[in-house]
């Protein structure tokens, strides 16, 4: 029996060691599949970002936006220029579920014109149903800082609004500011497909400067995605973010101050892994068992003989080992 489990042991060592393995190398191919959905996320939103990006500069272009910033006064009655360039932003927001409105405001004219009309900016901010009357002035401040496009939360309404700003500067002196409305749900519905693998185990989500913009899916809520992303930001290097049986990945945008995150239930994308892991242990296990046992039983019949010729030679197994009793019977 002693040389049966001496091959048998080691083999099934080596073969639960395989099994581990295997284990391991599926949890590593799920978190790198999900390191690898983050990034297309993050790489399609940031198309479609580079596309808005690409639509202003065709604003700039544009003869009767340049017309406007060069202008000393509000001309009256406005040119059709200025109509057509108003209706070119309305089909833009028509067609792209993603922007919800455009406009430029021209901060030495007071004047904006928009996807909504041509008017005085305190007249488009009330379209647009915000109070213009208190945060006007505070809205202009915001609008009027840097040179370069940088993202801003609109904070005048019920609802923070994401807004991409261009401002246009020319010798020190803000000549317009282009402004586009974003829709984040909207940008996130575009990749509802990539939950198609876990509808009710998974999320994604984008965030801005610490705050949630969106948040699609059942697996984490507002408060979960926030904490797990406060300890991303400790160390950003450190890979996925674990908390209460939930896996967070995150990424960031190539714009400034925007993420990109997927959540995942541990217990449910990984009970195929652990269900894996649960069979592999119990086959060792039982190959183990019936290894032992089968080795019993080949020992034990493999003896009968040997005990029957030392019960007709009158020896009694206890006596001594059986071989030897047996040796000394035939040489006397």
């Amino acid at each position: 029996m002693r040389p049966v489990l001496a091959v048998l042991c080691p083999c099934l060592l080596v073969f639960a060691g395989i099994c581990f393995y295997i284990v391991h190398q599926l949890d590593t191919s799920f978190q790198q599949s999900s390191i690898s959905l983050n990034s297309l996320i993050q790489g399609s939103a940031d198309k479609r970002l580079e596309e808005i990006y690409r639509y202003t500069l065709t604003l700039e272009l544009n003869n009767a936006n340049a017309f406007l910033r060069g202008t000393q006064s509000v001309p009256q009655p406005l040119p059709s220029s200025v109509y057509r360039l108003h209706d070119m932003m309305q089909d833009y927001v028509t067609t792209n579920p993603i922007v919800e409105g455009i406009y430029i405001y021209y901060p030495d004219l007071d004047f904006t014109v928009g996807n909504l009309g041509c008017y005085q900016a305190s007249s488009y901010r009330a379209l647009q149903n915000l109070p213009s009357p208190s945060g006007m002035d505070g809205w202009k401040q915001q609008l009027l800082v840097g040179n370069s496009s940088f993202f801003l939360l609109d904070n005048g309404g019920p609802e923070q609004k994401l807004c991409y700003v261009t401002p246009r500067v020319i010798e020190g002196e803000y000549t317009a500011v282009t402004v586009i409305e974003l829709n984040p749900d909207a940008l996130l519905q575009t990749f509802a497909q990539a939950q198609e693998s876990y509808p009710t185990a998974s999320a994604l989500c984008i965030l801005f400067d610490d705050q949630i913009l969106s948040l699609e899916g059942q697996a984490a809520g507002e408060d979960t995605a926030a904490a797990l992303f406060a300890r991303w930001k400790e160390n950003p290097l450190s890979g996925p973010v674990r908390q209460d049986g939930i896996v967070g990945f995150f990424s960031e945008s190539m714009l400034p101050d925007l993420y990109y995150a997927s959540f995942y239930t541990e217990n449910d994308t990984m009970k195929t892994v652990r269900a894996t892991a649960f069979i592999c242990v119990a086959g060792a296990f039982l190959s183990l068992i019936i290894a032992i046992a089968g080795s019993l039983y080949i020992g034990s019949r493999s003896q009968r003989p040997l005990r029957r010729l030392l019960a007709k030679l009158g020896a009694s197994e206890d006596k001594g080992d059986s071989y030897e009793l047996l040796d000394s019977k035939v040489e006397t």
